[in-house]
């Protein structure tokens, strides 16, 4: 679990960062811009996470409960890449539960 906790930490965040910016091009943001939205978002979401932990860091429409998005959102990356959607659905049910709990699960 050590060992996976760090792949969780590190590579799979590098994954999910990977995914990002492949679904702002398929947006239509352009190259030149997504280096910068990532950073600034990157940046923010790590000073956050380590300054307030997890449950108090976490924003977005799954923290707020506002299932209407998150579903029109699920819809839109499961068309675009299905294994994304799928993360997408398992991530956003973790970080509904995560906000309103401290856990995961």
């Amino acid at each position: 679990m050590y060992h996976a906790a760090a792949v969780l930490s590190n590579n799979l965040t590098t994954v999910l960062q990977a995914i990002a910016q492949e679904a702002w091009a398929e947006a239509g943001v352009p190259d030149d811009a997504i280096g910068a939205l990532h950073a600034a978002l990157l940046k923010s979401t790590v000073e956050n996470t380590v300054a307030f932990g997890p449950q108090a860091a976490l924003t977005g429409p799954a923290a707020r409960g506002d299932t209407a998005v998150v579903t029109r959102q699920h819809a839109a990356v499961a068309h675009w890449h299905p294994e994304a959607g799928r993360a997408y659905d398992a991530l956003s049910a973790m970080a509904a539960q995560l906000k309103r709990t401290g856990k995961t699960r």
